[in-house]
């Protein structure tokens, strides 16, 4: 599922039966890359105490679930100030990789998949952080070293190829670059 998707989904009390609000944000958590909260008007409802996210709703036990903001990363989801979304991708030592349009997310874990941008796909394990200014991804040599090329973005790619100075880079595709850096 995407971030995009789940925003605007009901939450239900299965206890009442009563829609008690929509889904205005998610919190993102960096540290575990995954999605770990819903946020709903100025409340908050834990991953963990929902009954998961379906293609229409999220569900909820009881609307006492839905409590105040406990963290700052919960407090920024709320108050729009930590919201991923539209905000630069920068690698770990300070390259650009475009803007965040979406994330895709497991719906029964939370689990961050990708990372979403106009031109590509980032792998969601390699989330660091996420601020008020930027998202934060390791860094392309990190990455490759960890021996996964896949991983890496076009523009990774191209910097990479750019370094070892490949002839014609500038009109690869992301697997042509794959293939002249194998």
């Amino acid at each position: 599922m995407r971030w995009s998707e789940a925003l605007g989904h009901e939450v239900v009390d299965t206890s009442t039966a009563e829609a008690v609000g929509r889904v205005d944000a998610l919190v993102l958590d960096p540290q575990d890359s995954s999605i770990t909260a819903f946020v709903v008007g100025d409340r908050v409802v834990s991953w963990s105490d929902t009954g998961g996210i379906g293609s229409d709703a999220v569900t909820i036990s009881g609307s006492e679930l839905l409590r105040a903001p406990r963290t700052g990363t919960e407090e920024g989801a709320v108050d729009g100030s930590s919201r991923p979304l539209s905000k630069p991708i920068l690698t770990e030592d300070g390259y650009a990789l475009g803007e965040l349009n979406d994330i895709e997310f497991d719906p029964v874990t939370g689990s961050v998949q990708l990372l979403i941008t106009d031109d590509d796909e980032i792998a969601g394990s390699r989330l660091m952080g996420a601020g008020s200014f930027a998202v934060i991804v390791s860094s392309a040599s990190r990455t490759s070293s960890d021996g996964d090329p896949d991983a890496l973005t076009k523009t990774e790619l191209y910097e990479l190829a750019k370094d070892r100075d490949i002839d014609g880079r500038s009109n690869m595709t992301k697997d042509q670059l794959l293939d002249a850096l194998g």
